[in-house]
């Protein structure tokens, strides 16, 4: 199963525990740190995004403000695909209220967590 984890550049840092975790779990998991140099980013992104088995968005206060992460899970909230995760003590755009929303706030990074086992 593919993973596609939507997120704020601003959360680079917090989300890459959270990539590395999933991947230690056997996941394999998209996000763009993995884009080569020389492609084009929009493409890579949309074939990433549409073969996706589920899309895993990361709230945060940065996110909830970022239009690309909006499309992303709006894309992926279509195709019933959406795995919606808090970082930070937001409220979730309107529309995406609905669904089972994991909560990593506070999650330390550990991949035998009970929060992110959880996910």
């Amino acid at each position: 199963m593919e993973l596609f984890v939507s997120y704020a550049r601003e959360d680079a840092a917090r989300v890459a525990p959270l990539a590395a975790g999933l991947e230690q779990h056997g996941w394999t998991v998209f996000w763009d740190r993995k884009i080569a140099s020389g492609k084009s980013w929009h493409e890579v992104l949309e074939g990433a995004l549409t073969r996706a088995d589920r899309v895993i968005v990361v709230w945060s206060q940065y996110s909830i403000k970022s239009s690309f992460v909006r499309d992303e899970a709006a894309r992926a909230q279509a195709r019933e695909i959406l795995v919606p995760v808090l970082l930070d003590d937001v409220p979730l755009p309107l529309g995406f209220g609905q669904i089972q929303t994991a909560n990593l706030g506070g999650w330390s990074g550990d991949a035998d967590a009970e929060a992110f086992r959880g996910l």
